[in-house]
């Protein structure tokens, strides 16, 4: 069921990265990627934004983990994403808003035609995700934004992204998947009915979906909780592979964290 045709992709989960990469090799018909070389691999760091107001523990995780890769031969390079970030949050909002409007109303009409868009959105219990879907639902989408949204503004979009990676000879880009650790779940939903507090959680993802660049999240450490706190690397759009190779040499000096205790 979609959100958007324009953002949704299909991305495996699996417990490794080796498990993901073997995934991606069969829905892809490419070979298997093998572990980069971290010695010397230049990796980016888009410090605005991206590790703005991060919980302490993320951050703790964070810095833990890229002093890991560091010592094991990665170079780290400062790069600024702002400029990109706020042009992909333009396209971001634009293409989830038609999403919203649109393609669910069009799945349901040839999947299910007796249940409306509206029924759904009716029926959804956690009261933040549907305050985000009242907002973006309450936004009429002029066509002609939506045309430059698909094209021309994408178009620069990755552009731009392209050449941040060019001008600074990175491989990837490396950031928190999360700024905050993992919230309870409630009868209200995360945040009640606070749409823009729920969007932290894809503060940090956004601007990669907007890109149509792949990204590739693993857990970097526990929170004292034991909550899992994940590290992204993000590539360049059609270089899924060389991105799961670069995972596969970060999972190997980050280790493999603890499962949580049963009866959890």
């Amino acid at each position: 069921m979609p959100l958007s045709y324009d953002l949704d992709t299909i991305g495996p989960i699996a417990r490794t990265v080796g498990d993901v990469a073997l995934l991606n090799s069969v829905i892809t018909g490419r070979p298997t990627p093998r572990s980069a070389a971290l010695q010397g691999l230049r990796i980016g760091i888009p410090r605005p934004v991206y590790w703005d107001g991060l919980d302490s523990e993320v951050a703790e995780v964070m810095e833990s983990g890229l002093t890991k890769l560091r010592e094991s031969g990665v170079v780290f390079v400062d790069v600024d994403t702002s400029a990109i970030n706020e042009l992909a949050a333009r396209v971001f909002g634009v293409l989830l808003n038609a999403g919203f409007q649109d393609d669910l109303a069009a799945f349901l009409g040839k999947n299910a035609p007796d249940i409306a868009a509206s029924q759904v959105i009716a029926g959804i219990l956690s009261k933040d995700v549907a305050a985000v879907f009242e907002l973006m639902r309450g936004h009429e989408i002029p066509p002609e934004l939506l045309v430059q949204a698909r094209g021309p503004l994408r178009d620069e979009l990755r552009r731009q992204y392209v050449q941040m990676f060019q001008s600074n000879g990175i491989a990837a880009i490396a950031f928190p998947t999360e700024p905050i650790v993992a919230p309870l779940i409630t009868a209200e939903g995360d945040f009640g009915d606070d749409a823009a507090s729920a969007m932290i959680l894809v503060r940090n993802t956004l601007p990669t979906c907007a890109i149509g660049a792949p990204g590739l999240s693993l857990p970097a450490g526990l929170s004292a909780a034991g909550l899992p706190v994940g590290i992204e690397l993000d590539g360049l759009p059609d270089e899924d592979e060389k991105l799961l190779s670069i995972g596969l040499a970060v999972e190997k000096v980050l280790g493999r964290i603890r499962g949580p205790p049963h009866g959890s």
